[in-house]
C-alpha cells in the first residue's frame, strides 16, 4: 500500500515511521530543503538557527517508534530532562518557571493569585483524564 505524509515534524516523522512499520511504502512531502519541522536547523544570511522543540513532554512516544524496527533511542539520541520548560519574565521583572512539576507551579501560581490555583487543578485534571483516554 502505497501512503503519502505531508511535513516532516515530529507528527509527519512519526506517522510515516509507524506507516513504514505496518508495511505501506510512504512517501513524506516537506516544503522546506530539510526535514525536521520546529525540530529542524537552518542557515540564513550567514547565521545558523535552532528551530528546536520548544520541549518534548512525552518522550516515551519517541522510544515506540525506535522499538518498532526493534532499534535502542540510546544508540542514536540523548535526550535530558529539563527543571524548567519556559521562563517567563514579566514587565517589572519578575519571572515564571514552567515546568512539569506540579507543586512547584501552584506554588509559584498562588504567588501571583491565590484564586488562579483552581483552575490550574482544574486544567491539569482534564489534561489527565485526556491523556488516559489516549
Amino acid at each position: 500500500m502505497n501512503s503519502i505524509v505531508i511535513g516532516s515534524g515530529f507528527g509527519g516523522i512519526a506517522a510515516a515511521l509507524r506507516l513504514r512499520a505496518k508495511g505501506h511504502d510512504v512517501t513524506l512531502i516537506e516544503k522546506h530543503q530539510d526535514l525536521g519541522g520546529r525540530a529542524r536547523v537552518f542557515k540564513r544570511n550567514g547565521f545558523t538557527f535552532d528551530g528546536g522543540p520548544t520541549v518534548i513532554t512525552a518522550p516515551y512516544l519517541i522510544n515506540e517508534l525506535f522499538e518498532l524496527f526493534q532499534k535502542d533511542p540510546k544508540d542514536y539520541i540523548k535526550l535530558s530532562p529539563l527543571k524548567v520548560w519556559y521562563q517567563f519574565i514579566f514587565e517589572d521583572k519578575s519571572k515564571f518557571n514552567y515546568s512539569g512539576n506540579e507543586n512547584e507551579m501552584k506554588t509559584q501560581i498562588q504567588e501571583l493569585n491565590k484564586e488562579d490555583v483552581k483552575g490550574y487543578k482544574k486544567l491539569v485534571n482534564f489534561t489527565k483524564k485526556i491523556l488516559i483516554l489516549s
